[in-house]
């Protein structure tokens, strides 16, 4: 996948050893991520975003402009009808968006798919019932699943039911949050 590690390196004066070190990485392992050589996972890009200062989806990049055009609308019966030819870029809903890959089936989203899920302000975290999420508890854990429920006490203060996307799964009572990320696109690239 190509990215843009390198872009903000430079920018803000880092060397790959320098970047390296930051992250726990030899500048060697490093030039290899820059270049497409070695798997950028999202483990990984957390790390080199928060060193760089910068979100993780600011990493990603779609491309050079151009590099792939939009050349009509299908409609409901799988009818294309043809447009002119303009460019084509894919742009993420917001500055708060999250990605994650599937490396695992997780309810009804397949293996190998991009989960692009778009942070909600606290303000807005009724929003989130009722749909899927990418969670992340006040204890750093994050986990893929429903809103179930919200709650508000003087004791716990705002917290959540949550459950696992799988049919059966678990179920979880008043878990504290530190944010909500509902799904907001599915990505799949087939070979």
């Amino acid at each position: 996948m190509r990215n843009k590690i390198r872009q903000f390196r430079k920018q803000r004066g880092l060397t790959l050893a320098g970047l390296g070190t930051a992250i726990g990485l030899t500048p060697q392992s490093v030039s290899r991520i820059e270049n497409g050589k070695m798997r950028l996972s999202t483990g990984w890009m957390e790390k080199i975003a928060a060193a760089l200062n910068v979100s993780p989806v600011d990493l990603l990049d779609a491309g050079p402009p151009g590099g792939s055009e939009l050349i009509g609308e299908i409609g409901e019966d799988g009818y294309c009808q043809s447009a002119p030819p303009q460019p084509f870029r894919l742009t993420l809903p917001g500055p708060d968006s999250r990605v994650v890959r599937l490396a695992q089936p997780c309810g009804p989203y397949r293996a190998g798919e991009y989960l692009v899920c778009v942070r909600l302000p606290r303000a807005r975290h009724e929003m989130a019932l009722g749909h899927d999420c990418l969670v992340e508890l006040t204890d750093g854990a994050r986990h893929l699943c429903r809103v179930v429920s919200r709650a508000i006490s003087q004791r716990r203060g705002e917290t959540f039911t949550l459950s696992g996307l799988a049919s059966g799964s678990w179920v979880r009572s008043e878990q504290p949050v530190a944010w909500l990320a509902p799904v907001r696109m599915r990505l799949q690239f087939t070979g």
